[in-house]
């Protein structure tokens, strides 16, 4: 978990040069397949991503099918800019919320809302 947490820092530092545009959708794209990597090398064991976004989903209070964890994070802070801006201190606190048993990922525990109406998001995945 600590080479996907540099490797988060590092893209966030400069999106543009790791995920092209350097949107959020990209940085998302990029890290899913350096996730990939990860668990083909067998460093990792299962998708951090799944357990981040059941966290997010409940600090948040979005639930939709719709919204992954990258549209979450830019509807919380308002751009794509800041939400990679603040990606690598959410994923730390996530991380250190569920090292400490603060924070136990359960699927089931899962309760489906209406996404917001008002959001920053609008045409996010149609771009």
């Amino acid at each position: 978990m600590e080479r996907l947490l540099g490797m988060i820092k590092t893209v966030c530092a400069k999106p543009g040069m790791y995920a092209g545009r350097g949107g959020m959708r990209q940085v998302r794209a990029f890290l899913d397949g350096y996730v990939l990597a990860l668990i083909e090398s067998l460093e990792l064991t299962d998708y951090p991503f799944g357990g981040f976004l059941l966290w997010l989903e409940q600090r948040h209070g979005i639930c939709n099918s719709a919204w992954g964890w990258d549209r979450i994070l830019v509807h919380a802070a308002g751009s794509e800019e800041e939400a990679i801006r603040t990606l690598p201190a959410t994923f730390e606190q996530y991380r250190a919320e569920r090292e400490r048993g603060e924070f136990v990922p359960d699927d089931n525990a899962r309760v489906m809302k209406p996404a917001p109406e008002q959001t920053c998001t609008k045409g996010y995945y149609d771009r």
